[in-house]
């Protein structure tokens, strides 16, 4: 069995497999099997990951990207003066590392990442310019971005509609 995991409220559980079921006496072959205990959750490395604003995962399950407020006095007001930044930590042996900016974000608005399954695109809300068509726009629009090596991207593309 594999381990579960599951993000309830930006909080990331690891939810255990149960142990085996128990066998059952003969005369009571008609009835289910007991389980002989039920999933635990734990909280996943606490005090280790950010879980900020959308928790997304390489297949590999060794890099994270959340999204976190960040201050920036060139942000709108009615946005309270921050700006929603993706980071990212990657686990080295048994340690998460702290959280540290996604090499492609940090300049606009950049929330909720999601990593394909095979690891090969980010996909991802973003107030970055459009193309030349529509440059004053700051409305979010999803945007992606291909792997093109380990830990490299290429730059950010708005997904056509």
């Amino acid at each position: 069995m594999h381990t579960l995991a599951a993000v309830v409220a930006t909080t990331i559980f690891l939810i255990e497999p149960s142990a085996t079921t128990s066998p059952t006496p003969a005369a009571d072959r008609e009835q289910p099997p007991q389980r002989s205990s039920r999933p635990k959750p734990t909280l996943f490395a606490r005090g280790q990951v950010s879980t900020g604003n959308g928790v997304s995962f390489s297949p590999d399950a060794r890099t994270v990207y959340t999204a976190s407020p960040v201050a920036d006095p060139d942000a709108p007001a009615d946005y309270g003066h921050k700006r929603m930044t993706i980071f990212q930590q990657t686990l080295t042996g048994d340690s998460w590392s702290p959280p540290a900016v996604a090499p492609f974000s940090g300049t606009f608005n950049d929330y909720e990442a999601f990593v394909t399954q095979d690891g090969r695109r980010i996909y991802f809300m973003s107030s970055r310019p459009k193309p030349v068509t529509d440059t004053n726009s700051t409305s979010p629009d999803i945007c992606s971005l291909a792997r093109i090596a380990d830990h490299q991207w290429s730059d950010a593309v708005h997904v056509p509609e």
